[in-house]
C-alpha cells in the first residue's frame, strides 16, 4: 500500500499506471540524487504559515536557537507541542495548521508544515523533510537529532488502516507516519535503536549510501510497471 501513497497529489493514491510524484526517467534520477545529496533541504517547511514563518525566502526562528526534529501522529506531535509551551491541546489539530506551526515553534520542535500551494504537500515532499532531518540539514535543527511524540515501538499495522471505500482512492494522515518510520529503519544502520525508543527520546541515525541505494530500488520497482502501460494512459 505504500507505493500508492507516493502520487502527485497529497493524500490521493496513486493508480497502478500513474507515475509517481519523483517522476520518470531522468525526473526521477534527478529527484533521488537530489534526496541522496540533501540537496533540497534548506527551504522552509513552515511555507504557507501566516507571517514570516510562513514566507518562503524565511526560515523558522526557534527560541532555543536550535530545535529537534519531531515525528508521529498528528494528534501527539500537537500535544507535544502544547504541552511543552504549557498549553491546552484542542483535541482536533487539523481545523487549525496555522496554529499547529506557530506552536511547534514556540515549543522548540522542529516539525513539517508545508501548507504552500507553490510547493504543495506530498509524500515527495515528506520524504525529503525525512531524509534532511536523519542527516541534521532541515534549517534550524538542533544537530541530527530527532524525537518522536508516537514511540515507534507503539505502531500496530493490524489495526489502523480504515477499510472503507473513501480510502481505497485516498490516505489517511496516520499513515504518513508509518512510512516515515519505515523509511527511516532503512536508512538507519542503528534502527534496532530506533524501536527502543520512549516518547520524546533523542535519536540520531547512522546512515550509509548503500542504504540510499537500497531505498531506491525499492521507491521505484513499481516505475518499470508505470512505463510499460504508460500508452494505455492516452
Amino acid at each position: 500500500l505504500a507505493h500508492t501513497m507516493f502520487g502527485p497529489l497529497g493524500y490521493v493514491r496513486r493508480t497502478a499506471v500513474e507515475p509517481a510524484c519523483w517522476g520518470l526517467g531522468a525526473d526521477a534520477e534527478r529527484f533521488f540524487s537530489d534526496f541522496s545529496s540533501g540537496a533540497q533541504c534548506n527551504l522552509n517547511w513552515y511555507e504557507g504559515a501566516s507571517g514570516e514563518l510562513g514566507q518562503e525566502s524565511k526560515r523558522p526562528r526557534f527560541p532555543a536557537g536550535r530545535a529537534v526534529a519531531l515525528l508521529g501522529f498528528e494528534d501527539t506531535i500537537w500535544k507535544f507541542c502544547h504541552e511543552k509551551v504549557g498549553r491546552h491541546a484542542d483535541p482536533a489539530p487539523e481545523h487549525d495548521q496555522d496554529v499547529f506551526a506557530h506552536t511547534c515553534v514556540d515549543a522548540n520542535q522542529n516539525i513539517l508544515r508545508l501548507r504552500s500551494s507553490k510547493r504543495p504537500w506530498n509524500m515527495c515532499q515528506n520524504m525529503i523533510w525525512v531524509q534532511c532531518a536523519i542527516s541534521g540539514r532541515l534549517p534550524g535543527q538542533e544537530g541530527a537529532k530527532l524525537h518522536f511524540a508516537t514511540a515507534p515501538n507503539t505502531l500496530d499495522t493490524r489495526n489502523d488502516f480504515p477499510k472503507d471505500y473513501y480510502w481505497k482512492e485516498h490516505y489517511p494522515n496516520n499513515d504518513i507516519f508509518y512510512v516515515e518510520v519505515c523509511m527511516i529503519s532503512k536508512l538507519c544502520r542503528n534502527s534496532d535503536k530506533l524501536f527502543q525508543l520512549q516518547v520524546g527520546e533523542t535519536f540520531v541515525c547512522e546512515t550509509d549510501q548503500s542504504r540510499y541505494e537500497e531505498l531506491h530500488k525499492l521507491l521505484t520497482m513499481r516505475d518499470k510497471q508505470v512505463k510499460d502501460c504508460a500508452p494505455l494512459t492516452k
